[in-house]
């Protein structure tokens, strides 16, 4: 662990500019932590945080094509393609006929996936539980609600920008 990571990172509340960068270094800060963790916690399984996420949509959604599970995990095709494959010689994914268009495959999760994401949401209830430790439930509904507001500006922001490119 570099000392980043562990050291507690000053997002004092004042206003103006100077606030973004630590505020966005300090999320980016958390969610490369918590990424490192399930890493972690997926190499145990001989995973990736990949295979772990598409595994988890297969079982959620009882199986998809190939192109809604990479938007679903935010991976390119040809990146989920090589996810599948490995998955599918570890006999965890099986690929079937797509009964709506025969030239497509419907890619769902094999029996014994299912004990395995079951696993994995305990290993995400812990982190979870570890991640909030300390934290009033008051305290954890402002979070909520300010990283959803942050999540609406930019997604606004996005917007925006998409119109004016247009």
């Amino acid at each position: 662990m570099d000392q980043q990571d562990t050291q507690t990172l000053d997002c004092k509340p004042t206003s103006g500019i100077a606030d973004v960068a630590p505020i966005s270094k300090l999320i980016f800060s958390v969610t490369k932590q918590m990424r490192r963790v399930f890493e972690q916690q997926a190499r145990l399984q001989d995973m990736t945080l990949p295979q772990w996420r598409a595994l988890g949509q297969l079982v959620q959604s009882n199986g998809l094509s190939q192109a809604a599970l990479s938007a679903l995990i935010e991976t390119d095709q040809m990146t989920t393609s090589k996810i599948l494959r490995l998955l599918e010689t570890r006999g965890l994914i099986e690929r079937l006929p797509d009964p709506a268009d025969s030239r497509a495959k419907i890619v769902r999760a094999t029996p014994p996936v299912t004990a395995m994401v079951e696993a994995m949401k305990a290993v995400a209830g812990e982190l979870h539980e570890t991640m909030l430790e300390g934290i009033s439930e008051a305290d954890r509904q402002v979070l909520v609600r300010s990283l959803n507001k942050i999540f609406d500006n930019l997604t606004s922001q996005s917007d925006r920008q998409k119109d004016a490119d247009k």
